[in-house]
């Protein structure tokens, strides 16, 4: 449950970091 939390978090971020 948790491990699903923090894949979808790195993601997020990646894609955050990629837009930005």
């Amino acid at each position: 449950m948790r491990f699903e939390v923090l894949s979808t978090s790195l993601i997020v971020t990646k894609i955050v970091f990629f837009v930005r």
